[in-house]
C-alpha cells in the first residue's frame, strides 16, 4: 500500500513539476519533455486502472506501466544527452510538428504543446537540470514498480 502510493505520489508530483516549471518559471517544453509528460501520464493511468482489476490484469497493467516506464527511462536520458551536447538538438523537427499535431495538444496546449528546444538554457533544481530529474522519477517509478508484487506477496 505505501510503495503504491509514493509510486502515485511520483508520477503525477512530475506532471505537477512539469506544469509549474512551463506556467510559473516560462520553461516552454521541448518535444522530448512533452514526450515525458505522455509517459508519466499514461503509467499512471494504467497503474490506477489496472488496480480495479483482477490479479491476471493487475499483473498486465504492472507489466504495461514498466515497459511504460523504461520508455520514459530512455527518453529522458536521450534528453540529459541532447542537454550535454549542446551542438545537437531536438528542435523544431519532424517529432516536434507531429506532437503539435496530435489531438490532445490541440484540444490542451497549455498541457500539451510543445514550444521549447531540448538545448535551451534553464536553471538547474537543486543542482540538476530538469533532464535528470525527471530520469530519477522514471527510475524510482520502476523501482516500485518492481518492488510492489514482491511487497504484496508478503503481505
Amino acid at each position: 500500500a505505501v510503495a503504491r502510493a509514493v509510486a502515485r505520489l511520483i508520477r503525477f508530483s512530475a506532471l505537477g513539476v512539469g506544469y509549474y516549471l512551463q506556467w510559473h518559471l516560462d520553461m516552454a517544453p521541448c518535444p522530448l519533455c512533452i514526450l515525458q509528460r505522455y509517459l508519466f501520464l499514461a503509467v499512471g493511468l494504467v497503474a490506477t486502472v489496472s488496480t480495479f482489476c483482477g490479479a491476471r490484469m493487475q499483473r498486465k497493467g504492472a507489466v504495461t506501466a514498466a515497459v511504460l516506464t523504461l520508455a520514459g527511462l530512455v527518453c529522458a536520458g536521450w534528453l540529459m544527452w541532447v542537454r550535454a551536447h549542446p551542438s545537437v538538438s531536438c528542435g523544431v523537427d519532424k517529432l516536434q510538428v507531429a506532437m503539435n499535431q496530435l489531438p490532445t495538444a490541440e484540444l490542451f496546449p497549455a498541457l500539451f504543446l510543445s514550444e521549447g528546444l531540448c538545448s535551451g538554457e534553464w536553471e538547474p533544481i537543486l543542482r540538476l537540470p530538469v533532464s535528470t530529474w525527471s530520469f530519477i522519477a522514471f527510475l524510482a517509478l520502476l523501482v516500485f514498480l518492481l518492488v510492489m508484487p514482491r511487497s504484496a506477496k508478503r503481505l
